[in-house]
């Protein structure tokens, strides 16, 4: 549920000021791009993404992605600003997805049917493909142009998602698609340990064991200061 002060401050943060907080960071905003329930997003003059969030757990990956090498199939991250005097509220820079797969409807229609079983370590691409050949039209009919698409990028998904510790049920149509590379791609992503304890236990009761034999029990929504710029001041002096 989107708490009411958070709706109050996305509309107090009208477009222009983001436009005056992008030109601060460098960037010029040219086109509003959609709203969801993690913020706001704009196309920038430079073919990038400014995205402004109230999300914790979003800034907080941001931040390592930024100190990280890049991923292949996680969005670039290029620059996470906190807002000065507007308390927990962001601005992260990224990469632009050409087209994601909800934009195209029998696509984001299978996506999301297979997914589960695209994430899966268990098949090796020839047994996905297998299983996908096996089923095809008995409870959907496959579009094999989209399976031949995504099947190169599988691997490589994998590796990207098992090293951030990407949950991968988020991974929905909304938030896969192309980067200008080619390369299937995943953003608005999260991490394992920025979901509840409660969410991240198992069926017994026992914490997550994550790829590297290290328990998550941790909720992590703090930034990493190293993956941060300086605040932008353009709202400095706004309550003097």
């Amino acid at each position: 549920m989107i708490k009411l002060v958070n709706l109050l401050r996305e509309a107090y943060v009208s477009e222009d000021m983001l436009k005056q907080l992008a030109l601060e960071m460098g960037e010029t905003i040219t086109e509003f791009l959609g709203s969801g329930q993690n913020g706001k997003a704009y196309l920038t003059q430079s073919g990038k993404v400014l995205k402004y969030t109230e999300d914790s757990a979003e800034v907080a990956l941001a931040t390592r992605l930024r100190t990280k090498r890049l991923y292949k199939h996680i969005i670039n991250v290029y620059d996470v600003r906190p807002i000065e005097n507007l308390n927990d509220a962001y601005l992260i820079l990224m990469d632009k997805v050409s087209g994601t797969l909800d934009g195209h409807v029998n696509w984001a229609t299978q996506w999301d049917y297979i997914r589960r079983r695209y994430f899966s370590k268990e098949d090796t691409d020839k047994q996905f493909l297998d299983w996908i050949n096996s089923t095809n039209g008995q409870w959907m009919k496959f579009d094999m142009e989209f399976i031949n698409k995504i099947l190169p990028h599988r691997v490589g998904i994998q590796r990207d998602f098992s090293e951030l510790r990407i949950v991968w049920d988020e991974a929905h149509s909304g938030n896969m698609g192309w980067n200008k590379h080619g390369s299937l791609v995943h953003f608005d992503a999260w991490q394992e340990e920025h979901y509840t304890k409660g969410f991240r236990t198992r069926v017994n009761g026992d914490p997550i064991r994550r790829d590297d034999g290290k328990l998550d029990t941790d909720v992590n929504e703090i930034p990493h200061t190293k993956g941060l710029s300086k605040p932008l001041q353009s709202f400095k002096d706004r309550n003097k």
